[in-house]
């Protein structure tokens, strides 16, 4: 594993939202002594927070110091209208500006860019970074398919970034098959892990008292409760199992 780099991670999520891979591997990292600078998302001028964790501000941006070795950037609120190619390359020139006087405030002159929003492409040319990874855990430009011109942008955002990457860490096979043939030797495909101990079979921890009256085998669902579940998946299951709790 990398030890004593800089890291400056561009992420899709907030620091103090349900953990994704995002927190899982700037945490990680910063354990073997590398100093992240972890910049959260942000949300248009025009709507509401969506989460708890947004807490962006008007026009002002935030360092606020995590640990030792973790630095959140929480970015003002942007530009609205954004996922038009103009106004979002308006908000990128900004919020690249902000980020780099921070990184210039730390005094760092070679750091690991990691990047999972891929809307900074637009201007990466605007970062001094010394090594680049793009870690792609959604086909985001899928997510727009619909809409002809922004599926397009954002898929050319997405491939300029896996050409210019040095590294490309992918979670799933059908974003390998999509997009392999354009980062070609230097992808790792990664899948989402899981903690093991918490699915032990010699786990000797004392069964909550709420969970004791219910006859076995239980069918459960371990994970964060988000809204894109197949909630139907989930009671066409236990429909089909009468007979279990």
């Amino acid at each position: 594993m990398i030890k004593n780099q800089n890291i400056v991670c561009l992420s899709t999520h907030y620091w103090h939202e349900p953990w994704f891979r995002k927190q899982h591997f700037m945490s990680r990292f910063a354990r073997n002594n590398n100093r992240i600078l972890y910049v959260e998302p942000t949300f248009s001028m025009f709507r509401k927070p969506h989460k708890d964790a947004a807490k962006n501000m008007f026009l002002l941006s935030k360092l606020e110091r995590l640990d030792e070795n973790i630095f959140i950037i929480k970015l003002p609120r942007a530009l609205p209208k954004w996922t038009k190619p103009t106004i979002s390359k308006l908000n990128y020139c900004w919020f690249v500006n902000i980020i780099n006087k921070i990184i210039k405030k730390f005094k760092i002159d070679d750091y690991i860019l990691w990047i999972y929003r891929p809307e900074y492409y637009q201007v990466l040319k605007y970062f001094n970074y010394s090594k680049l990874v793009f870690g792609l855990s959604d086909d985001l430009a899928a997510y727009n398919e619909s809409k002809g011109k922004i599926y397009y942008w954002k898929y050319k955002c997405i491939e300029g970034l896996i050409k210019k990457s040095d590294l490309c860490i992918f979670s799933a096979k059908h974003l390998l098959e999509k997009y392999g043939h354009i980062a070609k030797d230097k992808i790792f495909y990664v899948p989402n892990g899981y903690d093991s101990k918490l699915f032990d079979s010699s786990n000797n921890s004392i069964c909550p008292e709420e969970l004791r009256k219910f006859k076995r085998p239980i069918i459960g669902f371990v994970g964060v409760l988000f809204g894109f579940l197949d909630y139907n998946l989930i009671d066409y299951i236990a429909d089909s199992n009468e007979n279990w709790s």
